[in-house]
């Protein structure tokens, strides 16, 4: 049941995006979106950056510099002028949409139900002596790997943002 409710709130927040192609969603998008371009180097592999939306036009995307926000009570050195990045069109293979809050928040769901199942799955066959304890083994290594699995995904999500472009 908890499963069916993640993939329902998925489905949900998917809009009818065109998989392949489409520059209009990008060159449209407002300024300040936080988004991830992966472009082509020169020896033919990728390489993708996390960076604020400034502008599009027909031959290229503009961003700005984007940096984790962190908790700290003592001020953190800000630049002036943030880097900008500028990609060539020709060079970009993809760029996503990223929500790094709703991203985090499903990667803990998806990590705490995948431990939970793990975990559940292992206490169940671990007492092989007798039926009595296999619910409570169950039980007890489900919730700690739902605590486990849910630490790891929201450590290290590992749910993508949505693709609006790709080449």
């Amino acid at each position: 049941m908890v499963a069916l409710c993640v993939l329902a709130v998925q489905a949900g927040a998917q809009v009818a995006v065109p998989r392949k192609g489409n520059w209009d969603i990008v060159r449209n998008l407002p300024r300040g979106t936080l988004i991830s371009v992966k472009w082509a180097l020169a020896d033919k592999s990728t390489q993708t950056v996390r960076c604020v939306f400034h502008s599009a036009d027909e031959t290229e995307v503009v961003c700005g510099h984007w940096s984790r926000p962190r908790l700290a009570p003592y001020p953190v050195f800000q630049p002036s002028q943030p880097d900008r990045y500028v990609f060539p069109r020709a060079q970009v293979v993809q760029v996503r949409i990223e929500n790094e809050d709703l991203q985090t928040s499903e990667s803990t769901v998806a990590g705490a139900l995948a431990g939970a199942v793990v975990g559940g799955i292992a206490g169940y066959n671990c007492c092989r002596n007798g039926y009595s304890g296999r619910p409570g083994a169950a039980g007890v290594l489900s919730l700690v790997g739902a605590l486990v699995g849910g630490a790891i995904g929201h450590s290290h999500p590992f749910v993508r943002g949505r693709l609006i472009y790709e080449q």
